[in-house]
């Protein structure tokens, strides 16, 4: 799967787009550290589990709803591969994890309230 900034090809078939917040962010954190390799890390996550006691005293486990498409900038030292994922923005590359049940449809990254967000475009 290839991704790059403003369009996409392989099995993708859409473009990631990143808002002028959003790269402002990275960029700030790409200047703290210039040694490390950055990436924009995409990946379905699950909702977290939940473990509590019933009545009866046996446990019971609940999966909170996912939390779906996430997106996390992570920086790696020299010893990690600096071809992996493809460029997206100068200095940081794109990986997106793939998810069996939940193929990634390309989306906009965002910087809202302090984080980086992915929000997917619709299927």
């Amino acid at each position: 799967m290839e991704v790059v900034a403003g369009r996409s090809t392989g099995s993708l078939g859409r473009m990631i787009e990143v808002t002028a917040s959003a790269k402002n962010f990275i960029e700030s954190r790409v200047s703290e550290e210039r040694d490390r390799r950055w990436y924009l890390v995409i990946e379905w996550r699950l909702g977290e589990m939940e473990n509590f006691r019933a009545d009866d005293g046996s446990s019971i486990w609940r999966r909170r709803p996912d939390k779906g498409w996430c997106v996390e900038i992570v920086g790696y030292g020299p010893e990690v591969d600096g071809e992996l994922g493809v460029p997206l923005l100068p200095g940081v590359r794109a990986i997106v994890v793939p998810s069996n049940e939940h193929p990634f449809p390309g989306g906009t990254i965002t910087f809202e309230d302090g984080w980086l967000k992915a929000e997917p475009h619709a299927t």
